[in-house]
């Protein structure tokens, strides 16, 4: 039927308050729509993607998750809310500006919608 809402793959609402999302459960670098791979200065890629990127440890590197886990540091990334373990949901809340979630936390926070085109 012409009208009818399109169900689109996810989109998410938070239940309050209201509000309509996007967003990605991230896995592994690179597996967000949107992370292209950095070009650096002399044209190679990277792997780290512009959403999420690589955690970068500095003088007080987590030897291990402190989210418990149970991945490897090198499995990790990072958005500008924090550490990103595999699993977690990715959440755009503007215009290039995302966000992370805990599944947990995701699930209580969101639930999925139909949208229409």
């Amino acid at each position: 039927m012409a009208n009818e809402p399109v169900a689109t793959k996810n989109t998410f609402k938070r239940k309050f308050p209201l509000i309509v999302v996007e967003a990605y459960p991230w896995r592994k670098h690179g597996d967000h729509p949107k992370d292209k791979p950095v070009k650096l200065h002399d044209g190679t890629l990277t792997g780290e993607g512009l959403v999420v990127g690589f955690y970068k440890p500095k003088h007080n590197a987590y030897k291990s998750c402190p989210h418990a886990c149970g991945k490897d540091m090198k499995d990790h990334g990072s958005v500008a809310t924090g550490l990103v373990c595999p699993g977690d949901w990715i959440v755009t809340v503007g215009e290039d500006k995302y966000e992370h979630e805990k599944p947990t936390a995701f699930s209580d926070k969101y639930e999925a919608v139909t949208v229409e085109k």
